[in-house]
């Protein structure tokens, strides 16, 4: 039975357009650039948007540097931590690059061209020990055309074609690891956010060189010179030709001088300043750090500092953890999960978020919280001093309730309802009483 994932992928598309399904699928990928005012980037040109555009490698190098402070640990499905684990190993033993930097490739490429890929490598036992960034735009994606041909039924394998050999590699399926954001269109590729947001990228390049370009051209300002009195065609031309001569290189010794006519007057021409360059900026800036899901402010983009104080900063820098780079993160422990646990390991990869600075709260704000909840006899004392991040008291493990405090359909005190090993005190301090671990009680001793 043949089988093509890309008609019954776009099977639900409306057929408002006239097209098949498979136009469809072309049509809708390359309306928003088919009318020559804009270029469709390759993603060979998304990955060089971080060499030609300064906002893009400062986006790209402020969610690099935010994936990057958390580690991964390996946890099991019954919660234990292991920093060092098995599944871990392929990120930690390629020769050439590093843990980190096997991420922030991953990082940049899907954020460039919306897909990543990175290819595994195995030792004599089967099992992963090297991972390999490769740059998306030297792979093509291969798919099934049978349900029976691949594993997963969608793709075969991938070509890689590396700049200057003519060989192709193939590499199956199974040997890559390939992660994107998914394109509603198309069931294989990657949308990027360049890729949305490249009439901004076009223009923001585009603004800058017209800006390079003038400046380059108007060494001098242009003039323009305004009489009341009538002039002949004749005598506008013999007046643009001495302007010229003496405009020339040699302006400043050449300066023109016009002597005994009132009437006339001399303009400076500058196309610099007849634009508005700030609306112009601030809308691209705003739309490019958009899709990249950073603030202006958090990257530097003059949009946001012109709007930026240090507490708004501070909440700019928490948004972007909470709503950009946790999302990321766990895009990527997915991928990583997938493609390098096993079943026997029985587990997951996952970064270490709890050392993140932006995704904590304030001491103040944690204290307050401790104590409330301790107050109303929802945690323990010793609950209450982690929270804060103090250690455990020995003599910390109760609660703090009013004795007389019954809890509704039942006869039974706050003291008859609590484990036999903890031991519930009263709101007055004098009737307080602490238990050790030894189980000793100590009269007098007060929380």
């Amino acid at each position: 039975m043949n089988w093509n994932p890309l008609k019954w992928f776009t099977g639900g598309i409306t057929k408002s357009t006239g097209l098949s399904k498979l136009d469809q699928l072309q049509y809708f990928n390359t309306k928003a650039d088919n009318d020559g005012t804009f270029e469709t980037l390759s993603t060979s040109e998304q990955l060089k948007a971080i060499r030609n555009n300064a906002l893009v490698f400062g986006c790209i190098r402020v969610k690099s540097n935010a994936l990057t402070q958390a580690p991964l640990i390996f946890e099991n499905d019954a919660g234990e931590e292991f920093p060092k684990h098995n599944s871990l190993y392929s990120l930690q033993n390629n020769p050439w690059l590093s843990e980190s930097d096997i991420l922030q490739y991953m990082y940049a490429h899907l954020d460039l061209t919306g897909k990543s890929f990175v290819w595994k490598w195995y030792n004599t036992l089967g099992e992963v020990r090297e991972l390999w960034p490769i740059p998306p735009s030297w792979v093509t994606i291969h798919t099934a055309t049978n349900a029976k041909e691949s594993i997963n039924r969608v793709v075969i394998g991938y070509t890689v074609k590396t700049p200057g050999d003519s060989k192709d590699i193939y590499i199956p399926a199974e040997d890559m690891m390939y992660t994107r954001y998914p394109d509603p269109l198309d069931l294989t590729e990657g949308i990027s956010p360049l890729a949305a947001a490249s009439r901004n990228y076009q223009l923001d390049n585009l603004g800058d060189d017209y800006k390079g370009d003038s400046m380059q051209a108007l060494q001098l300002p242009g003039m323009v010179v305004t009489t009341s009195a009538k002039m002949s065609n004749e005598q506008k031309e013999d007046l643009r030709a001495v302007l010229k001569q003496k405009m020339g290189k040699d302006a400043r010794e050449n300066a023109l001088i016009l002597s005994g006519a009132k009437d006339i007057k001399v303009d400076v021409l500058n196309p610099l300043d007849t634009f508005n360059w700030a609306s112009f900026s601030s809308m691209n800036e705003t739309r490019l750090c958009m899709v990249f899901g950073v603030p202006p402010m958090v990257v530097g983009a003059l949009v946001g500092l012109e709007r930026s104080t240090f507490s708004n900063m501070e909440e700019a820098n928490r948004w972007f953890y909470n709503s950009t780079m946790v999302g990321l993160w766990k895009l990527i422990e997915s991928t990583l999960t997938h493609n390098l646990v096993t079943n026997e390991m029985q587990g997951k990869i996952c970064f270490d978020l709890r050392e993140i600075p932006a995704l904590r709260e304030s001491a103040s704000v944690l204290e307050t919280r401790a104590k409330a909840l301790f107050d109303s006899g929802v945690i323990t004392r010793n609950e209450a001093r982690e929270i804060m991040g103090y250690n455990s008291d020995i003599s910390g493990n109760v609660y703090k309730y009013p004795l007389a405090v019954t809890f509704e359909g039942q006869n039974e005190s706050a003291t008859e309802r609590v484990p036999d090993d903890l031991t519930v005190v009263s709101n007055d301090i004098d009737d307080i009483e602490d238990v050790d671990d030894k189980g000793d009680t100590n009269e007098g001793d007060t929380q």
